[in-house]
C-alpha cells in the first residue's frame, strides 16, 4: 500500500529564500512523498510568498507581536495547524523561539536549519559573520530536532562549508545557501524514511 505524503507547515521570518529553495526541491521532485500544506510567516510582506500562493499553499501571514504575548500566538497557532491535521514543522530561518505549546503538541516534530556545525555558534543570529569574525576555515549548516532550549536539540543532519575568507560576505552566503539546498533534501529523505518509526515510538511509548 502506498505510504500516505507528509504534511508539512514551513515557518519562516525574512525573505523567504531558504523556505523558498525547499518549495523548489519538491517540485522538482513532484512532490513526491511531502507535502507543503502551508507557511506560516511573521506578517511580513515578501516575493517568495507568491510562489506559494501560485502552488496554491496556504499563508499563515500574522504577526505574533499583534497578540499580547508570543505564548497567546502560538497556542492559537498550534490549534490552527492540529486542525490541519499537520505531520511536521520545518523552521526555515524563523526568528521566534518556539514555546511550550507547540513543542507539546509536535513533540519531535519541529525541525530547524543553523547555519553553523552545532554545537558551534549556537544561540546567535549572527552564525556566518560570527565564523568569518573569527577565522573558522569550516563551518557548515544543521538541522536539527527543536526542544526547549535553543539550539541544543537531536541532530538530524549536517553539511560542512569551507570558508575562504577572501571572498566577500555575498559569494560566501551563495555558498552556505547550496549547503542549504543539499541539506534539506537529505533531512527530507530521513523523516520521510523514520516517519513510521516516530509515530510507532510516539504512540506506544509516549516519548
Amino acid at each position: 500500500m502506498k505510504r500516505a505524503k507528509i504534511k508539512w507547515a514551513i515557518f519562516f521570518s525574512g525573505g523567504g529564500r531558504c523556505a523558498n529553495d525547499c518549495l523548489n526541491l519538491l517540485v522538482e521532485n513532484n512532490f513526491d512523498h511531502h507535502y507543503i500544506d502551508c507557511i506560516v510567516t511573521s506578517g511580513q510582506k515578501t516575493e517568495n510568498i507568491k510562489n506559494f500562493e501560485k502552488h496554491h499553499i496556504e499563508v499563515i501571514n500574522r504577526n505574533p507581536k499583534s497578540y499580547s504575548s508570543i505564548e497567546e500566538y502560538q497556542i492559537w497557532l498550534s490549534k490552527v495547524l492540529k486542525e490541519r491535521n499537520i505531520d511536521y514543522l520545518f523552521l526555515l530561518g524563523y526568528k521566534y523561539k518556539i514555546r511550550t505549546t507547540l513543542l507539546d503538541t509536535f513533540r519531535n516534530r519541529i525541525l530547524n536549519i543553523h547555519p553553523s556545525l552545532l554545537p558551534a555558534f549556537k544561540n546567535t543570529q549572527s552564525a556566518i559573520q560570527d565564523a568569518i569574525r573569527l577565522g573558522v576555515k569550516v563551518s557548515g549548516v544543521t538541522t536539527h530536532i527543536i526542544d526547549d532550549k535553543i539550539d541544543e536539540g537531536i541532530i538530524i543532519d549536517q553539511e560542512p562549508v569551507r570558508l575562504n575568507h577572501t571572498d566577500t560576505f555575498s559569494e560566501i552566503d551563495i555558498v552556505y545557501n547550496e549547503a542549504g539546498k543539499v541539506l534539506i533534501e537529505r533531512t527530507l529523505s530521513f523523516v520521510y524514511a523514520n516517519h513510521d518509526r516516530v509515530n510507532y515510538l510516539q504512540n506506544y511509548f509516549d516519548i
